[in-house]
């Protein structure tokens, strides 16, 4: 993951990214690199995964039954799909999944949550920025000053 901030923050930069918030996203990642390595290994990750990639059946209750669109799957820390998961989700949603997922069985996890936030806020801003949809780069910019604030 480390690797992946490192390629982030070169497209970042490359297509014209601020110097000093790279420089404060690249320090933070830095200082919480730890929390990386608290992984005791990788899982499939969806990487992908809202409502809109669920099947659900409704019988008595509604019953998870099916995922689509694995063209993201990656292998990975579990917590960065959880992570992803919940970057998209409003305050109660985000809640109910975490009460639902249950123990996260790791040190420091909402740490490690934050910190797959501000990656995905990076990686969000690349691709608006590759794509040319300029219209948010200015909240994105700000949301990874915020995330990346120590």
């Amino acid at each position: 993951m480390t690797g992946q901030f490192e390629r982030k923050l070169a497209q970042f930069a490359e297509r014209g990214g601020s110097a000093d918030i790279a420089q404060r996203v690249a320090g933070y990642a830095a200082d919480r690199e730890q929390l990386l390595a608290a992984c005791s290994g990788a899982v499939l990750c969806h990487n992908d995964l809202h409502a809109g990639n669920l099947l659900v059946t409704i019988e008595e209750a509604m019953r998870l039954s099916g995922v689509l669109d694995f063209e993201g799957a990656l292998a990975g820390d579990p917590l960065m799909d959880v992570a992803k998961t919940l970057f998209y989700l409003g305050d109660d949603t985000r809640r109910a999944v975490l009460q639902g997922y249950g123990n996260m069985a790791r040190d420091c996890w909402s740490e490690t949550l934050e910190l797959y936030h501000l990656y995905f806020v990076l990686e969000l801003w690349c691709w608006m920025a590759e794509i040319g949809n300029t219209q948010l780069l200015d909240k994105l910019s700000a949301d990874l000053a915020r995330y990346s604030a120590s």
